[in-house]
């Protein structure tokens, strides 16, 4: 019998930009691309935010020990070399997300993660609008039971997850939110709207459709690219208090060009 080799652990650098929104000695936040994975996973072990945080600088934490982990859900290959992640956002969520530089930062930032101390407020363009203007969703979640990438409504032994939305605009078949989760569940915010039957615009895993432009324009159907062709969600501000100077602080990532886009045509062809 001839055993496999064991994974390779080692991180390599990547030159992938960055969108930095600010750095200091002790963390760096920046705006996350769509498309980019968090960091190496089975079948991922290149092109992600660790590998190109890896190029970009020598300070980074040591990433052992996440203590968030989406709140110590038990997920394979957790406590892997990680280094500088505190948190995570979706391969396909954009949006504010913060890396510490040292064990100290990212231990004082993943507690009030973990504390449910940091404020983080999404921004999402859902098909619909919600019979209500704003509201709570407290439903709990787990894996799904027979698909292994989705989660699902698991009200018998799911753990707790609670998002607050409140409608920001109304257009002609969808609206535009502002998602305040006070949990940390993986998908939480899309399936808590697709639970409620508003998915995001091209969350295909939980409902979600393409949408064309002559959809927008109530025109004849016609060969177009998609106005979005990824998950139409954003990480748009997050607040904590400074690992350093223990000030609140609170940073904003503007919307990605896709998303603005697409809320642009709404606007224009579906306001009202």
């Amino acid at each position: 019998m001839t055993l496999p080799q064991l994974p390779n652990k080692e991180i390599i650098p990547e030159n992938i930009p960055l969108n930095i929104i600010y750095e200091y000695d002790d963390i760096i936040v920046r705006n996350k691309q769509a498309d980019i994975i968090v960091h190496p996973a089975r079948g991922n072990t290149h092109g992600t935010l660790v590998n190109a945080l890896v190029f970009y600088s020598d300070k980074l934490s040591s990433g052992l020990s996440e203590t968030v982990q989406r709140e110590k859900e038990k997920i394979e290959n957790a406590g892997e070399f990680r280094p500088g992640i505190i948190h995570r956002l979706d391969k396909n969520t954009t949006g504010v997300m913060v890396v510490a530089k040292n064990d100290f930062a990212q231990w004082k930032i993943a507690k009030q993660f973990q504390d449910r101390q940091t404020k983080k407020n999404y921004l999402a363009i859902v098909h619909g609008t919600p019979e209500l203007t704003a509201d709570r969703i407290n439903i709990p979640l787990g894996i799904h039971p027979k698909i292994r990438e989705k989660y699902a409504i698991r009200p018998e032994n799911g753990k707790e997850a609670i998002t607050f939305y409140e409608v920001l605009e109304e257009f002609r078949g969808f609206s535009l939110l502002k998602l305040t989760p006070k949990t940390g569940r993986t998908h939480q915010i899309r399936v808590h709207l697709s639970y409620i039957k508003r998915p995001v615009v091209a969350d295909d895993m939980y409902g979600g459709k393409l949408v064309y432009p002559w959809q927008l324009q109530d025109s004849e159907p016609a060969v177009q690219e998609p106005v979005i062709a990824r998950v139409a969600l954003h990480a748009h501000t997050l607040e904590f208090k400074h690992p350093t100077t223990q000030k609140q602080v609170k940073f904003e990532a503007p919307l990605p060009e896709d998303m603005q886009n697409l809320l642009d045509m709404l606007r224009k062809y579906r306001k009202g």
